[in-house]
């Protein structure tokens, strides 16, 4: 048995059930042989059993067949592994304050308000705040007694699985699935008659929307929650994205919660149903308060790995609790650098290190244009363009062809290590993976002439 077999089956059929019915291709479960089925029950493909066959748990069965593989685009769930991995361990009293607000609470406790926009700068922790809510909702929905969902996506512009409308529907129907195996049957209908093409033809977004629609309006849901991170990184299909969460924003079997930056043609749209706005710069003290938990937990990491004494712990913590400035990214700049370094240099790097993101980008901008190397400035110019125009993340390997670095770089990985590494203020390796830190790296680079011909600097979707 496959792992999404064993995830959908026990999900949907808990331990209690001693039996279930094959009939007429679905599953239904049965608490006693001589029940009748229940009404909902589930599809399955070629699986040989017969007409009005009783299963067990533990039968070896295949949910969806193609249906469920050719829909995944990729997994949220690992994505949200991912970005705590990435970003550090969301911690609930870093979010807690959220819950506390009066926007959370109307969106959250009854159906006057199912939408709630969750907006700031960047740096300011939105997708770190909708992971900790993410961590919050899920376990209450698994714990309720009626079928609820709560499926979530995180945008990024960086990677071109991640930044389209109908990637994000993609990535919610797939979590609903996860949740609710039985509306696999409202997604198999259409894929028996369209194939793979339903998730990846031209009018994919829109077959998918007529989904979401009518899952929204299915009577078997108590309810479902869609949240979607990063919505200013989705760059295909956003306005039709919006126009989708605000026209069924107003069912009352859901609740929609987004975040995004600041940006007029996001309100607009979302201003059309009613949505409560909960603006993290209005809420700047919890804000900081929150950053400072996240401050606490990377100082406390940080000793561990570079085995600080009590002394230069306490140094480091003072240090980012007063120049933080509720910024979560400048935050895990600062303490990457800080895990890089020699630990004898930590005084210094402190003292010297810029005091917010775009002063931290224009001090590494300068001091890369003053390279005692002329070589390795014109090598890193290459591959900072070449990322800019990928829009995507790139693999050590790739980097050398597409900035045209010289013939002997194609083979040389740790060669190619060493000058991304020299572009530290913008880029990062992880694994044998190049990425931006932070997509406002690339918006800052996108502004410097030297790079306004690599790729679109404009933000497409509105365009």
């Amino acid at each position: 048995m496959s792992e999404k077999e064993q995830i959908i089956l026990h999900c949907h059929y808990p331990l209690w059930h001693s039996n279930l019915l094959f009939r007429n291709g679905i599953i239904k479960p049965l608490k006693k042989p001589t029940e009748a089925p229940h009404e909902t029950g589930i599809g399955v493909n070629n699986n040989g059993f017969g007409d009005n066959t009783y299963l067990h748990i533990g039968n070896v069965i295949s949910l969806g067949g193609g249906c469920l593989i050719d829909l995944q685009l990729t997994d949220p769930r690992l994505d949200m592994i991912r970005l705590l991995d990435t970003k550090g361990d969301v911690m609930v009293k870093s979010c807690s304050w959220a819950f506390k607000t009066p926007e959370f609470a109307s969106w959250n406790s009854s159906h006057q308000h199912n939408l709630l926009w969750i907006n700031g700068g960047p740096g300011r922790g939105k997708t770190m705040l909708t992971m900790g809510i993410i961590e919050t909702l899920v376990p209450q929905a698994k714990l309720g007694s009626s079928s609820q969902a709560v499926a979530y996506f995180f945008c990024q512009r960086t990677d071109p699985r991640l930044r389209s409308g109908t990637s994000v529907l993609r990535g919610l129907l797939y979590r609903v699935v996860m949740e609710c195996p039985a509306i696999i049957k409202r997604i198999q209908r259409r894929y028996d008659a369209a194939g793979r093409a339903l998730f990846e033809d031209i009018n994919s977004f829109y077959a998918l929307s007529e989904i979401i629609r009518e899952i929204v309006q299915d009577s078997s849901l108590a309810g479902i929650t869609f949240i979607i991170d990063a919505l200013d990184e989705c760059e295909d299909k956003l306005p039709q994205l919006l126009d989708l969460i605000v026209s069924t924003a107003a069912s009352s079997r859901v609740k929609w919660l987004v975040s995004s930056r600041h940006y007029p043609e996001i309100e607009d749209r979302l201003k059309q149903a009613k949505v409560s706005s909960l603006d993290l710069e209005i809420n700047a003290k919890h804000v900081a308060s929150a950053a400072d938990n996240y401050i606490e937990e990377k100082t406390a990491a940080l000793a561990r790995i570079k085995k600080y004494d009590e002394n230069l712990y306490l140094t480091v913590l003072k240090h980012l609790k007063t120049r933080a400035e509720g910024s979560f990214l400048w935050v895990s700049h600062l303490c990457d650098t800080l895990e890089k370094a020699p630990r004898r240099k930590t005084i210094s790097i402190l003292e010297t290190f810029p005091t917010s993101l775009q002063t931290a980008y224009h001090e590494g901008w300068t001091q890369m244009q003053h390279m005692n190397d002329g070589e390795d400035l014109k090598l890193c110019i290459r591959i900072l363009g070449s990322m800019i125009a990928s829009r995507q993340p790139l693999r050590l390997a790739d980097v050398a062809s597409l900035a045209r670095l010289p013939a002997g770089f194609a083979k040389d990985t740790e060669s190619i290590k060493e000058l991304v590494q020299l572009c530290g203020s913008f880029l990062i390796i992880r694994g044998d993976v190049v990425d931006f830190v932070h997509s406002s790296a690339r918006s800052y680079l996108c502004g410097i002439p030297e790079f306004q011909n690599c790729g679109a600097s404009k933000r497409p979707g509105f365009l």
